[in-house]
């Protein structure tokens, strides 16, 4: 069956046509967690009419998707003339946020505005490992009567989980709390170092028998399917939408090929935005994306390489290397093969 996301992922990515923007407002947080991949030292950020301006540069890109984050998005006293501004310019809104500051006003608000997503991520299914992650006494209670708010006002959002050491044993809870309020619920697996490259957060990165543990059984019980490529991996093709269908924004105006590759192409102080995404970087960007893909299939065989989630960014983060293949992602991949074929031992895919 045709994927019609990824028929449409695919063509962007050839024409190298940005699709969806990642635009972090703010590095400013009211949460201290200790995973956060976020950069510490913060500096004057782009003013409203700065913001303004990205904006209309990258409408005449035809970008279809602005995602607004942080950091914690809501700290900006602005968000509300930000999100209405992009709205007037016909994108596609969704907002990033922990969710402690939303009120009901600013709920209805924002759905008002046509804020089409709204995603809020939940470490815990009760206070004690939810405020203990974020560094916040309360926040479990606070996003309480926020996820009560979201499902009555019909204002559409997911809960994103990311999956560590410390709430593995709580997985099933926390996907049977967020239906509670008929909210869908993301796992994410997937822990990176800082920005900055402090390596400290991958200490909370789960096992990789946890990690099977996960796909055999937790995944089954919170309604997951084993992941599944639409495609086979093509050495024609781009690994992922790196530099080709998706970019970055900091808070300062720096513009990154994505979330993970912290090289910056340009800043929009400086030059235009159609001028920094034809820029030489760029270009080369692209091809390696391309070439990702060949090694992978040349190293680990097809089948492997279908199922091995390789991320340029990271890379080059963690091993100096945007092509690189990370280990721990390779292994995953196996165990992901293995899975498929009815594989069920820990010790054959670990």
């Amino acid at each position: 069956m045709s994927n019609h996301y990824a028929d449409l992922q695919e063509r962007v990515n050839r024409l190298a046509q940005p699709l969806t923007v990642l635009f972090e407002l703010t590095y400013r947080c009211n949460y201290a967690c200790s995973f956060c991949y976020n950069p510490k030292n913060l500096r004057p950020e782009l003013t409203t009419e700065q913001v303004f301006q990205t904006l209309e540069q990258l409408a005449k890109l035809n970008v279809l998707f602005v995602n607004f984050t942080g950091g914690e998005a809501t700290l900006r006293p602005d968000l509300y003339d930000i999100v209405a501004k992009a709205r007037g310019l016909d994108f596609a809104v969704c907002l990033f946020t922990n969710g402690h500051n939303l009120t009901r006003d600013k709920i209805r608000r924002l759905k008002d505005l046509g804020v089409f997503n709204i995603e809020i991520s939940l470490h815990g299914s009760t206070p004690e490992i939810h405020d203990a992650r974020v560094k916040m006494p309360g926040s479990f209670e606070k996003l309480r009567a926020v996820f009560a708010t979201l499902a009555e006002e019909g204002q559409m959002a997911v809960l994103k989980c990311p999956v560590t050491k410390a709430n593995f044993d709580d997985l099933v809870n926390v996907n049977d709390y967020a239906e509670s309020f008929g909210l869908p619920i993301v796992f994410d697996t997937k822990i990176t170092p800082t920005d900055e490259g402090d390596m400290s957060p991958l200490n909370e990165k789960i096992t990789p028998q946890q990690l099977l543990l996960f796909w055999r059984d937790i995944a089954p019980r919170v309604g997951l399917k084993l992941p599944d490529n639409v495609r086979s991996l093509d050495p024609k093709e781009h690994n992922c939408g790196v530099g080709a269908s998706s970019m970055v924004i900091d808070p300062y105006g720096q513009v990154y090929p994505c979330v993970q590759w912290r090289k910056s192409l340009g800043n929009v102080l400086e030059s235009p935005l159609d001028v920094i995404w034809a820029g030489p970087e760029v270009v080369q960007i692209r091809q390696i994306s391309r070439e990702v893909n060949q090694e992978a299939i040349q190293k680990l065989g097809q089948e492997v390489a279908n199922n091995y989630f390789n991320c340029p960014g990271m890379a080059l983060h963690k091993f100096g290397n945007a092509k690189a293949m990370d280990p721990d992602d390779v292994k995953r991949a196996e165990m992901l093969v293995s899975l498929k074929a009815g594989g069920t031992s820990p010790e054959s895919v670990v």
